[in-house]
């Protein structure tokens, strides 16, 4: 990676995408990482994510969200049974405190076994749009698409994926 992390041991850390905007993600990634240490974790690393929006509709493209990855440990031992409990109480505070007027955040997900790439895509577009799908490098057990096709909501890049763990 250019940023030269090494990452711990797979299950011994969470990663997660979130949505920001260009303007304040600085301030939200800070106000995170702050939040994390209270909460006895640290953050490893912040990443931006690839993405080609060439193929998107318009509407998509207008309300895009500068996507970044998120990678946090623990700091102590923590019992396998408290772990993921741990990462999900940051998720849940993070998204309680962090937000505010006019600054975009939104968690997709935190989890030890769970990347979540969403978007206002179709499903042909998502594999175009996130690069780091089609990587050799990119490993996963089992890849899930969910196709939701909005008929009593606005589509927005938020609601593109009912799934977080």
């Amino acid at each position: 990676d250019a940023q030269n992390v090494q990452l711990p041991p797979f299950g011994k850390y969470a990663t997660g995408i979130f949505y920001l905007d260009k303007l304040h993600h600085k301030e939200s990634e800070d106000r995170f990482t702050s939040l994390a240490e209270e909460l006895g974790m640290s953050v490893l690393a912040w990443r931006t994510i690839p993405t080609d929006s060439s193929s998107i509709g318009t509407v998509a493209k207008n309300s895009e969200p500068f996507m970044r990855q998120v990678f946090v440990a623990l700091k102590d031992e923590t019992s396998e049974k408290e772990i993921d409990s741990k990462y999900f109480v940051l998720r849940k505070r993070a998204t309680h405190t962090i937000p505010a007027p006019g600054k975009r955040f939104y968690i997709c997900s935190l989890s030890r076994k769970v990347i979540i790439y969403k978007g206002q895509l179709t499903s042909d577009q998502l594999w175009t749009y996130f690069p780091d799908l089609v990587n050799p490098l990119f490993e996963t057990y089992l890849a899930l698409v969910h196709t939701r096709f909005s008929t009593n909501t606005f589509p927005s890049w938020e609601r593109a994926h009912p799934l977080r763990i």
